[in-house]
């Protein structure tokens, strides 16, 4: 059945319903033996009004069920017209989406296009990194190869200089026993060879002066003490020895400008202040050399060197007796120190006691023998110089002295 006649016959049944339920029929039903004819009448007014008001209530039902009609064509085609426009809309959308999707689709393809690019990009990195993994490597292969061969080679080095400074030490070692030992070209043999490892040590070369001023040869021992100071400026043991040499040779105003340099830079050394003495002396500056060598045996009382030094001193300004005394003390000390030995022979012939002064002079000869060649032409022994016994001592007659 087609919805529009539905729509009508609900309409009608809608509108009889409404005769059925009138109140005003249900008011006046009542049973037909109790009707009289004015109720008759009345009802039969009351039917015309009834059936007056169903045709109003026909007519209502057929102007309802136009206005359904109406209505229900009026939804269809608003119906008809939502569904159009839901369809444009739709298809606006769908217009819309596609181009958004077309878009998207673009925007992928250039992801895509991008990402494949990139890989590439990455493969290229990847294939450049490991090449330059792969050289590092290599490298640093190379590196460890060199460091490895560089380590050997300072092991190997440190190896030998540690056996070149071991030989280099027992060189020094048996110099000093040889030295004290009076064996002075033993002595100058060794530090020679101590040289010959490391030729740059200032101590081989100080011994070396020392072992050559031993054997009294100043001069070359000036030159090797000059060599040590030039490798080492402030050590003062060099300048200590080069005051001594100088001295020997007969350059006290040197000796003496020498050993000021040992006392700046070592103020309490005893052979310094001792040395300084001996060049005071030599210049005649007696009391200023006296008060040195008091200095150095204050610093070193124990020291028979400086004592002997004194005595020399003291022989040099004409207290001999004095020298004596200082000589004994440092004899005392150290019964084989041949400066001790050799300033008291002096003493005693300044003295003029020649027995003692040859006793003394032989002991010095026999410790070192060219202290045989010095007494020949120090002028300490001059009152001998024509002695037999003196000259016998010395090996041969001394020159005439000096007018």
């Amino acid at each position: 059945m087609p919805r529009r006649a539905v729509f009508i016959v609900l309409i009608a049944l809608f509108s009889l319903g409404l005769l059925f339920v009138h109140p005003a029929s249900a008011q006046t039903a009542k049973s037909p033996a109790s009707i009289t004819t004015e109720e008759a009448a009345s009802l039969r007014g009351e039917m015309e009004r009834a059936v007056e008001q169903a045709r109003e209530e026909a007519g209502k039902a057929s102007t309802a069920a136009e206005w359904a009609k109406d209505y229900t064509n009026t939804g269809y085609t608003i119906i008809g017209i939502v569904l159009a426009l839901g369809a444009l809309l739709g298809g606006i959308l769908t217009v819309g989406h596609v181009g958004r999707i077309r878009s998207l689709t673009q925007e992928a393809r250039d992801f895509r296009d991008r990402a494949e690019k990139s890989m590439d990009k990455t493969e290229n990195y990847m294939e450049k990194a490991s090449k330059v993994t792969e050289e590092l490597t290599k490298q640093k292969a190379a590196i460890d190869e060199a460091i490895a061969e560089q380590v050997k080679k300072a092991l190997g080095e440190i190896e030998e200089k540690k056996e070149q400074a071991a030989r280099f030490g027992r060189f020094i070692m048996e110099g000093g026993r040889e030295f004290e030992q009076g064996n002075y070209d033993e002595a100058l043999k060794a530090y020679e060879q101590a040289l010959a490892i490391d030729v740059k040590s200032s101590i081989a070369w100080i011994a070396k002066g020392a072992a050559l001023g031993a054997l009294g040869s100043y001069k070359e021992s000036l030159v090797a003490i000059e060599k040590a100071i030039s490798l080492e400026p402030k050590d003062a043991r060099a300048w200590l020895n080069k005051s001594a040499t100088l001295g020997k040779l007969g350059r006290h105003e040197e000796a003496l400008e020498a050993s000021e340099k040992a006392i700046g830079l070592d103020p309490n050394d005893a052979l310094t202040w001792s040395n300084k003495g001996a060049a005071l002396v030599s210049l005649g500056r007696h009391v200023e050399g006296l008060r040195a060598h008091e200095k150095a045996i204050a610093l070193a009382p124990k020291n028979a060197l400086v004592w002997a030094n004194k005595c020399g001193g003291l022989v040099g300004s004409g207290r001999h007796k004095e020298a004596l005394s200082a000589c004994n003390e440092a004899i005392k000390l150290n019964p084989k120190l041949v400066d001790a030995w050799y300033n008291r022979a002096c003493a005693y012939s300044q003295l003029t006691q020649k027995s003692e002064m040859l006793d003394a002079l032989k002991r010095a000869i026999e410790i070192d023998p060219k202290y045989r060649e010095e007494a020949k032409t120090d002028e300490d022994f001059e009152p001998y110089w024509e002695d037999e016994d003196f000259q016998d001592m010395i090996g041969e007659e001394p020159p005439p002295p000096a007018d």
